[in-house]
Formats: C-alpha cells, structure tokens, sequence
C-alpha cells in the first residue's frame, strides 16, 4: 500500500493506494470493484491516469497491450488503484490526479485512432472557445479540426486539463455563432414579444410563432447558455420586461 498526497480543490488529502506489480500479477483480483488507476514506470513516474468501473478487466486489457497506453507497455512496471463505487467521486479524483501528475499517457497519445498529441496552442485555442459558452462541441471541433469526442474530454477536464488559458487572450477570428439560436431570430423575437408584451404564454407564444413550446421555454429561462442570454437582454432592450398584470392572460 502507497499513500499518495493530492492538493484536491484547494485542501491537501492522504489517499491509500494499492499497488500492484504487472509481472506476475493476477488481474482477477480486482474484477468486478470500481476506481482509479494509476500507471507507473520503474523510476515512479505517473504515466498514465484513468478509470473504470471494472478495475481488474480495465488493468488486464492494458496489461496485454490492448488500450490507448500501448505505446507505453514496456515502460509500464507497476499499478496503483483506489476503489470506490461513486461516479462523481472517481470523476473528481481522476481529473485532480491528471492535473496533478500531467501523465504524458493522457495528453499524448492515439486514443481510439484519435491524434491526441495535440499542440499546447490548439489547447488553449480549444479551452478558450469553450470558455465562451456561445459555442456547441459540433462547432468548435469543426472550426479547429478535432474530433467531437476529444473536445467534450477536454471540457470535461479528462485531457489536457493542467494547460490554461493566459489572461486576455485572443483569436484573429472566431467560428460563426451557432445557427440554431440565431437562426430562429426572428421566430424567437416575436415570440418573446408575444409573451411580453401582449402577454401570452409560453405555449401560445411558441405556437403563434412557430416553435415548439419546450424550445421557447429553454430561451427564455436558461441561466447558463450565453446566446440565450445575450438574444434575451437584446429583445429586453427593444420591448422591455413582462408586466405582471399581463400574466396569463392570452
């Protein structure tokens, strides 16, 4: 057993791994437990991080040289691993690992016939974008030529999560806003219109206008997607805000 400091969001934990040699080592003891791996070589450097909610079948595939690590089997000496049944919390402790170790294994490698030995740039281009929120995976991946897969791991913080994005940074030119949002402008504003202004609901709103009820509903009350919010406050700026006395009232 190894104990392993971790800086986990700001505290520093103690965490007990197992370890494990590969030679000579039986993977079915550990088949059917979930947790976190880690991947080591013989001068103790993390080389690879990563998951899986069968620890034992996981370890044996890259034991064989089946997996994503292939490159790296013979540099591959022992494993370490931590059980745990959560998901969320196998999620947090891989990513906080990852940051941690910057395994060369999860930043650059081929994945699933996936180029993954990306350039620190197209990182930072690619977390930039993503940063912004006015963007779909679709459109991002499209603009920089990566695969959509790669940028929702990157977004979730699965690869490349210890490169950041320097302060005020910038592109020469940006990808085409998303279509969806834009493209129903005009729907949208007199929908919007609609139910602010001569006071309809969400359903006869979306239904004079032309859209499904469900989509109206998600513009006018999402808090996250920035191109719902900045259309909202540009019809906000041209008809202003709901009258209560209007509630309900079409």
């Amino acid at each position: 057993m190894e104990q392993i400091r971790i800086d986990f969001y700001g505290n520093s934990v103690f965490i007990n791994f197992n370890r494990h040699e590969f030679e000579g080592w039986n993977t079915g003891n550990l088949r059917g437990f979930a947790g976190v791996y880690l991947i080591c070589d013989e001068e103790d450097q993390v080389i690879y991080v990563g998951m899986s909610k069968n620890l034992g079948r996981r370890i044996y595939d890259h034991f064989s040289g089946k997996t994503n690590t292939n490159k790296f089997h013979n540099d591959m000496k022992y494993i370490l691993t931590f059980t745990e049944d959560d998901i969320y919390k196998r999620e947090a402790l891989e990513k906080v690992l990852i940051n941690q170790f910057r395994p060369k294994g999860n930043g650059f490698l081929q994945q699933k016939g996936r180029n993954h030995g990306h350039s620190e740039d197209t990182i930072i281009m690619l977390k930039h974008l993503l940063d912004l929120g006015v963007y779909s995976n679709d459109t991002i991946a499209s603009f920089i030529g990566l695969s959509k897969y790669f940028v929702s791991n990157v977004k979730k913080g699965k690869s490349y999560a210890f490169v950041e994005v320097p302060e005020g940074y910038k592109l020469d030119e940006y990808p085409e806003k998303d279509k969806g949002v834009y493209k129903n402008k005009s729907s949208l504003e007199h929908a919007y219109k609609l139910y602010h202004v001569s006071g309809h609901t969400y359903k006869s709103a979306s239904e004079k206008a032309g859209l499904k009820e469900s989509y109206f509903r998600t513009f006018m009350t999402s808090k996250k997607r920035k191109n719902y919010i900045d259309l909202r406050k540009e019809f906000e700026q041209k008809y202003g805000k709901r009258n209560k006395h209007l509630k309900g009232q079409v």
